[in-house]
């Protein structure tokens, strides 16, 4: 399913978190590791900083190459220079990687829902799937059991799903298709109905896409606020791996946030893997 992977690193406990779910996945799936920390420092600040960095930078990519030839898993490992939401896209084009994965600080405070900076440019900018270790996902598992798909049955779910149900099949894990009945801006009956409706039709599809593959499924359905439901039940469900889609965003769009897929990967307890429509 994967190739290649980029882990990316800046020595952080988020990025050691995901550090080792990137490890895992390619010791699955047999893919080669590309180890990256970018060098993030002022254009005036002094030679003998900007060489301290780069040997931290150098420390962090050599930890990850260490555990996974540990793991015998193919690893390269590169330090680069410049702001790293950049240079972390680059090196995924450079390798034509299939996943990037990275951990993220997250925001405190009214902003504590969104990614942090960093972060929030990959999920952005990257045209492959984005698998982000927030805060909360303290307990990264070693294995995927239990996978989770939100979806809405709008085209930009679509992308999820099926990139959901080839994880599914490849950890030979459960599904979970979930969908949620966002009724905090409405109570007419009538309006919630319909919304349940939809939600029903979107799990349904999903279900009948996985039995393709012989993957098990477990539809659900909840009502609330769609981030809020969609974290609760990774929490209660005991889930290893989310998968949640956004859409291409548009020259207005790119500058909005507080999306759900960007509230979830922020707040999620567990890893959470973005894909992004494309057309």
């Amino acid at each position: 399913m994967y190739d290649d992977v980029l882990i990316a690193t800046d020595g952080s406990d988020p990025a050691s978190r995901a550090t080792q779910q990137g490890l895992s996945i390619a010791d699955d799936v047999g893919a080669r590791v590309h180890a990256l920390s970018v060098a993030d420092v002022p254009a005036i600040a002094r030679d003998s900083t900007r060489e301290q960095v780069r040997a931290d930078c150098r420390e962090f990519v050599d930890a990850v190459a260490d555990e996974a030839t540990a793991r015998d898993v193919s690893v390269t490992t590169a330090v680069r220079d410049g702001r790293p939401h950049h240079e972390i896209l680059a090196v995924a084009d450079e390798h034509d990687v299939d996943l990037l994965i990275l951990g993220t600080h997250g925001r405190t405070g009214v902003r504590r829902w969104l990614l942090g900076n960093v972060a929030m440019g990959v999920v952005r900018g990257a045209r492959r799937p984005v698998l982000t270790v927030g805060p909360r996902a303290v307990d990264v598992p070693r294995t995927v059991d239990r996978l989770l798909v939100a979806t809405n049955g709008r085209p930009g779910a679509a992308a999820a799903v099926g990139h959901a149900i080839e994880l599914a099949a490849a950890f030979d894990a459960t599904l979970h298709a979930l969908s949620v009945v966002d009724d905090a801006d409405t109570s007419l009956s009538v309006v919630v109905e319909s919304f349940e409706k939809q939600a029903e039709a979107a799990t349904d599809a999903v279900a009948s896409r996985a039995a393709e593959q012989d993957v098990e499924v477990v539809t659900a359905i909840e009502r609330g606020r769609p981030h809020e439901e969609i974290t609760e039940y990774v929490g209660d469900r005991g889930i290893d791996l989310a998968v949640v889609g956004t859409e291409t965003l548009s020259s207005m769009e790119r500058f909005a946030v507080g999306s759900v897929s960007q509230r979830v990967a922020a707040t999620s307890p567990a890893p959470v893997v973005t894909v992004r429509r494309t057309n």
